[in-house]
């Protein structure tokens, strides 16, 4: 089966065997469960997987030149191009890429995964709760630049943020806000900094006062 959502989109996905899977913005996937296996391509974009265990069929995701493979767990997966992010949840799961040995992960690691390997951090609570935001609609940014922020905004509405120049994308933020509403963030940019704000078309052109 294959299910995909636009951008902005958020889809809630209930596969054969009980797992959920919740499609982000602009992602797509096939799956394919049946009495001999459990498989999942993701093609682009961003999911939660709440796999329901099953010693002898092992849930694997393939994303470009990487292989996840887990039993029972939760866990989202971020494909941009050829590199994945994953951050666990709950459970274990295992990444393979064609260099090396598999490497496992467990209850708040986060992995980026690459054709030259896996590189594994800790996370804190928070920083593991901001990262899921999203299934709930929200970004959450702890000390984030402007531009990063942007960068996020920007893969849910068709309007996009363009900052200017680097003083403002250097600007560091946080707070909780809705994914979908991007005019309201730059209004409290504009509030909140000073910064210029102009909407041209589907651009929304952030700057600093001088610029």
């Amino acid at each position: 089966m294959n299910y995909a959502t636009e951008r902005g989109e958020r889809e809630l996905v209930t596969l054969a065997d009980g797992s959920q899977l919740t499609l982000n913005t602009a992602t797509q996937v096939r799956t394919a469960v049946t009495t001999q296996g459990r498989q999942v391509w993701l093609e682009r974009g961003e999911a939660f997987f709440d796999i329901a265990h099953d010693a002898k069929r092992p849930f694997v995701i393939h994303a470009g030149k990487q292989t996840v493979t887990v039993l029972g767990t939760k866990f989202s997966l971020f494909r941009d191009g050829e590199q994945l992010r994953v951050e666990v949840l709950e459970g274990r799961v295992q990444v393979q890429t064609n260099q090396g040995q598999p490497t496992v992960l467990t209850h708040a690691d986060a992995a980026l995964a690459d054709a030259g390997g896996v590189l594994v951090t800790r996370q804190s609570q928070q920083q593991l709760t901001a990262s899921l935001g999203w299934l709930q609609g929200k970004l959450v940014f702890d000390e984030v630049s402007l531009g990063e922020a942007a960068r996020q905004f920007n893969r849910y509405g068709s309007k996009q943020l363009v900052i200017k120049d680097e003083t403002a994308a250097h600007i560091l933020i946080g707070g909780v806000f809705d994914a979908s509403n991007v005019e309201a963030f730059a209004r409290l940019i504009h509030a909140g900094f000073g910064l210029d704000v102009q909407v041209k078309g589907e651009d929304i052109e952030v700057s600093s006062p001088s610029s």
